[in-house]
């Protein structure tokens, strides 16, 4: 297998167009969370639920919702002093620790999945 040679020109518009769509990104997702706010607003009275919603021929529905998060040191007093009610309020997402992990491969590679996640590319 070769290696294709790149210039620093190559590079420099690689880094140009990259700045460019995620710019492009970020403006239509800004531009999208508007519409989806003023459709919200319009047709859904509350804080948080569904509605759905028909209007002539087009049914659309619109979902509210409320993130909720917790600390960690939260959860850890929340789990002390009132354990039923943080086992059904709270749930546990595993997380793998590569660290951990690359120690213990043999053993974790019968449990774990592992997919390629796309590159990372950052320009100094």
């Amino acid at each position: 297998m070769t290696t294709a040679q790149l210039t620093e020109q190559d590079l420099l518009n690689a880094k140009k167009k990259l700045a460019e769509i995620k710019k492009k990104s970020e403006a239509l997702r800004e531009q999208e969370i508007e519409i989806r706010t003023y459709l919200a607003d319009v047709l859904h009275d509350g804080e948080e639920g569904s509605k759905t919603i028909t209007v002539g021929d087009t049914k659309l529905t619109i979902q509210r919702t409320l993130n909720r998060s917790i600390t960690r040191d939260d959860a850890e007093r929340l789990s002390n002093e009132y354990p039923d009610i943080a086992l059904e309020c709270l749930s546990w997402r595993p997380e793998v620790k590569t660290s951990g992990y690359k120690e213990h491969v043999n053993v974790m590679d019968d449990y774990i999945t592992t997919r390629p996640g796309p590159p990372t590319v950052s320009f100094k």
